[in-house]
């Protein structure tokens, strides 16, 4: 299933600029300041409620051997679970650290945010998981992939292609409408 993608603003907001030479436009998340995204990905009718993983697509476009950062928390909501979407504090945090080297430019790489399995309330159809990942290469010393790009922005290192969350299907459709 895709995800809805919800960029930061301000200093958080990703670069969007040309794909090299291309006229072909794409977000990229920079190494020199902290880029932040807000996902969402609505489990579909069928899925069998035990684990999703979601992930990155990503482009890495700055040549050289690094390690790229990512952290961020996620959480579940569902209408029929009746459990209040929380504060931060009940969120799960996560922190990726995805090594590239010279060879990856330009080749998609999917970055896993690993294995997740619901909670109880949020295991039915349509229930909710909503990610907040980053990438804090200002902030985080250990995010080593800092070759720069060589059209556009230099430090708008990694291309984001889309994201997706991959989830097993038990069965097909829904059981039908609600009037």
């Amino acid at each position: 299933v895709l995800g809805t993608v919800d960029q930061a603003a301000a200093a958080a907001a990703l670069t969007y600029e040309a794909y090299r030479d291309t006229p072909h436009m794409m977000y990229f998340l920079r190494h020199d300041q902290n880029d932040a995204l807000s996902l969402r990905f609505q489990a579909p009718h069928g899925w069998d409620l035990t684990a999703v993983e979601p992930h990155l697509h990503i482009l890495p476009m700055g040549g050289t051997a690094g390690d790229a950062i990512f952290d961020g928390q996620y959480a579940w909501c569902s209408a029929r679970g009746r459990a209040p979407l929380g504060p931060l504090s009940t969120w799960t945090p996560f922190r990726l650290v995805v090594p590239l080297i010279g060879a990856d430019q330009y080749q998609e790489r999917v970055v896993s945010l690993g294995i997740i399995t619901p909670p109880s309330h949020a295991a039915f159809a349509s229930a909710n998981l909503l990610v907040h990942i980053r990438r804090p290469g200002a902030a985080d010393a250990a995010d080593t992939y800092a070759g720069g790009k060589a059209d556009g922005t230099a430090g708008a290192n990694i291309g984001l292609l889309f994201v997706d969350c991959h989830y097993r299907l038990t069965k097909l459709g829904s059981s039908g409408l609600r009037g």
